[in-house]
């Protein structure tokens, strides 16, 4: 295994995450073992942020946004789509089978889908000068 990501699971997906990351290698943990379930998404991304977490959810639409106005992170995985325990677990397999040859996640959206394709995508995209 090449860099060493930690992997923060956001409360809406499965509790067997955390475990199956850490049999795979990876250092991980989730909103609920950290007692942040309350915490709103901006929260959670300040803290995976600031502490170096990469945070993997199937909250597309704020996690998307939110990572949008920060302009270093390391990194943001999207499981697609809303699924069962089972299907999480597959896609994340298939995401860090392939995790080595993805390079550095630093600003990266990856994103998981149903087919186990994965995409990955400069983030938040550059922006323009007239943008800032």
């Amino acid at each position: 295994m090449g860099i060493q990501y930690r992997f923060l699971f956001d409360e809406c997906l499965c509790t067997a995450l955390p475990d199956l990351a850490h049999g795979l290698g990876f250092e991980a943990t989730s909103i609920r073992n950290l007692g942040r379930l309350s915490d709103p998404d901006n929260a959670i991304a300040a803290f995976a942020v600031a502490n170096d977490w990469v945070v993997v959810t199937n909250n597309r639409t704020d996690y998307v946004r939110l990572y949008a106005k920060i302009d270093i992170h390391p990194g943001l995985v999207i499981l697609l789509p809303n699924a069962g325990q089972s299907i999480q677990l597959e896609l994340f397999r298939i995401l860090a089978e392939a995790i080595d040859g993805l390079g550095d996640l630093t600003n990266s959206l990856v994103e998981v889908d149903e087919a186990g394709c994965i995409t990955v995508t400069i983030w938040p995209p550059e922006r323009r000068n007239d943008d800032i």
